[in-house]
């Protein structure tokens, strides 16, 4: 079987394989907070960095699902590229409950958050390469290219901040995660006001933005036929003839003296 024959239904696979991945990352990252074994709320009040890593981590993963999940939408094929840009992604997935473990233990050192920044730099390298393989073989389209150049715009914005904040690390953490921070809010919808910021109308790729067929303000002019039984209509037409005085002798054909044909009485 050649990497074109399968179409949408191997996009398919592909996309619940990466589901699968993601929950596992999702659950892995959950399974390093340890319970602590003292009583008090003052221990667990001593986990707040472990908290605040996972919460961070968690939107950040959850993040790449909602605009993976968009950006294989625009998919119509699977090929090579395409696997191969989708498993690095899901690599570089895969280090981020590592990286949050560390930093969490690590209570936000120094150390531990240049760990964590670059860390979760390397999945926006992998999607900008899938990002690039989607749009080069799948669907095609006014819509579809103004998505993936705002898309495109808004990776490399924050990549910029992304490198940024790896710099402030060396004089602040709090000063690096806060521009991690500011990532995942500029990523936290696909569709946004946000977006206008990277050009288009922000409103993102979605069926609306493909022309629909105008609905019709009144329903089109039906046949009596339709709703009306043959026997009422030759009823009907026969006591008009009678009223007319120009009935003819025997059946009368409701299709000669139609009122609603002939301008009869209603």
């Amino acid at each position: 079987m050649s990497e074109t024959d399968e179409g949408r239904g191997g996009v398919t696979r592909m996309e619940a394989f990466s589901d699968g991945v993601i929950a596992i990352i999702i659950t892995i990252m959950v399974l390093e907070m340890k319970a602590p074994e003292e009583h008090g709320l003052e221990h667990i009040w001593a986990l707040w960095p472990v908290f605040t890593a996972y919460v961070l981590s968690y939107a950040y993963v959850a993040i790449y699902w909602v605009n993976h999940h968009r950006l294989i939408g625009l998919a119509t094929r699977v090929t090579n590229a395409l696997v191969w840009s989708n498993i690095l992604l899901l690599f570089t997935l895969s280090l981020v409950p590592f990286a949050t473990a560390y930093l969490g233990e690590q209570h936000f050192s120094h150390d531990a958050t240049l760990v964590y920044m670059g860390v979760m730099m390397l999945p926006s390298f992998a999607y900008v390469w899938l990002q690039t393989v989607v749009r080069r073989t799948g669907r095609q389209g006014e819509a579809a290219e103004e998505y993936h150049q705002r898309m495109l715009r808004k990776g490399l914005v924050c990549s910029a901040i992304y490198a940024s904040g790896i710099a402030l690390t060396f004089a602040s953490p709090w000063a690096g995660l806060a521009c991690a921070a500011l990532v995942a809010v500029l990523w936290f919808l696909p569709k946004s006001p946000i977006d206008r910021l990277f050009g288009g109308s922000g409103s993102g790729f979605a069926l609306s933005r493909f022309p629909r067929r105008p609905l019709a303000r009144h329903s089109p002019r039906r046949e009596v036929s339709d709703y009306v039984p043959q026997q009422a209509r030759r009823e009907r037409a026969r006591t008009i003839a009678q009223r007319r005085g120009t009935a003819p002798h025997g059946r009368v054909h409701a299709e000669q003296y139609h009122p609603l044909d002939r301008g009869g009485d209603r």
